[in-house]
């Protein structure tokens, strides 16, 4: 038995934070996330098959893809209901997700498409449905971690158009995760391969951190994050 030379490291707890990670494919996202503490996916596309994660199952216990919002919602309410050890769910991708709502609300009204819904009606019911799910998983005491793709486009500003690099999700999913979301990193390679991440707003790329902790850039990597956000917490000596 002996007595600690020195304070023990604040822990993190990341459950008490959202994440949007997003980025170009193969930039890392999934292999990013999957390092989170006990962290569960809810794969709607198939992106995790090269990585190890655990991973939301079929009946016969196989790594699924989810391919519908009632599987979507069934995922999700099992998480939050079942006891389980998981600490952290990673919805790979929110693109695809808030795809499979939209397709949900449209069939079950009979629309072609949510514009058919008279005076806006489609898309607030596709908001309001979309909301009510992941409201109740950002409550569930569980981290969450978004993973959605990059788009290209043009931002202006006083007149000024320039290049802007965004998530790819529409504007009114964009707004409601982005706006849930603490940390928004977007993940890319430089010209010598090295995988990294922005952290911080600049007038091309949308990223964010509300702790304002992290350097504006850092290498993807978990550990380096958590060491960051760890060491910004530390009490200085006197």
């Amino acid at each position: 038995m002996k007595l600690p030379t020195k304070p023990r490291a604040r822990e993190i707890d990341t459950r008490k934070y959202v994440f949007t990670v997003y980025g170009s494919p193969k930039a890392g996202k999934t292999t990013f996330a999957s390092h989170f503490p006990d962290a569960i996916f809810i794969a709607t596309e198939a992106g995790t098959k090269f990585v190890e994660v655990n991973q939301i199952t079929d009946d016969d216990g196989e790594p699924t893809v989810i391919n519908s919002w009632k599987q979507f919602k069934e995922a999700v309410k099992m998480l939050i209901t079942v006891e389980h050890d998981f600490k952290t769910v990673v919805i790979d991708t929110v693109d695809n997700a808030s795809d499979l709502c939209t397709r949900h609300v449209n069939a079950e009204n009979g629309w072609s498409h949510e514009s058919a819904g008279e005076y806006g009606k489609g898309s607030a019911l596709i908001k309001r449905e979309f909301k009510t799910v992941i409201d109740a998983l950002l409550a569930s005491g569980l981290g969450v971690v978004f993973i959605t793709h990059e788009k290209q486009g043009e931002k202006e500003d006083r007149g000024v158009k320039r290049q802007f690099t965004d998530v790819s999700l529409g504007n009114s999913f964009k707004n409601y995760i982005t706006g849930a979301s603490d940390f928004i990193l977007y993940c890319y390679r430089n010209s010598k391969g090295e995988r990294l991440m922005l952290t911080k707003a600049t007038d091309n790329v949308n990223a964010g951190d509300r702790s304002g902790k992290l350097p504006a850039i850092m290498p993807l990597d978990y550990q380096l994050m958590i060491d960051a956000l760890r060491a910004a917490t530390e009490p200085t000596k006197e």
